[in-house]
């Protein structure tokens, strides 16, 4: 895994545990 999958998984990880989506979805 590379340095941005990672944060990239996390952060998403952490949107979608917090119940929202911002329109910045690759």
């Amino acid at each position: 895994l590379g340095f941005r999958n990672l944060t990239h998984y996390i952060a998403r990880s952490l949107l979608e545990a917090g119940g929202f989506r911002p329109a910045l979805h690759p």
